[in-house]
């Protein structure tokens, strides 16, 4: 399932991590706002087609609207997403539904990006008020992602850079 880490002090958004073994959304969850903000860190070889639909098409049921992607191949991921979604709604500006991928940062970049860069289309900005991290099988990027969803101030300094002096 899912498990909340801490609460981004700039944004008010709950930070959440699923750390799974397979890319299969738990059809019973639903976050505490209307909608939210999906990073996935995952592997996309080790990841079969149908899972991503299925994925999706459950996220979106539970209020998803914007999808950061991180991890080896994940432009395709990227790309995959983007297929479906055009496949399954009707767009325009107030509605779509983003998606980005990160193929060349680093994954607390993906993290701090999806925290403090992910803005969701008009229509989803007032009810979007959570990030959920979602990392696929692999326990060193989970562990990582929890340490960095528990502190976004040090998160944002590792990436930014700190404003203070030495």
């Amino acid at each position: 399932m899912f498990e909340e880490v801490g609460i981004d002090s700039a944004t008010s958004r709950h930070l959440l991590i699923g750390d799974w073994r397979s890319l299969e959304y738990p059809e019973s969850w639903r976050p505490s706002s209307d909608h939210f903000i999906v990073m996935i860190a995952a592997n996309y070889r080790t990841i079969h087609e149908g899972q991503v639909t299925s994925f999706v098409n459950a996220a979106l049921d539970a209020g998803a609207c914007y999808f950061v992607c991180w991890g080896p191949e994940c432009e395709e991921l990227h790309d995959s997403i983007d297929e479906i979604l055009v496949g399954s709604m009707e767009i325009s500006d107030d509605n779509v539904i983003l998606t980005t991928w990160h193929d060349q940062e680093s994954l607390a970049y993906a993290v701090w990006f999806a925290i403090n860069v992910a803005w969701p289309a008009k229509r989803y900005e007032d009810s979007c008020q959570s990030v959920v991290s979602v990392v696929i099988d692999n326990e060193p990027w989970a562990r990582e992602v929890r340490s960095w969803l528990g502190d976004p101030r040090a998160l944002s300094d590792h990436v930014c850079g700190s404003d203070e002096e030495d």
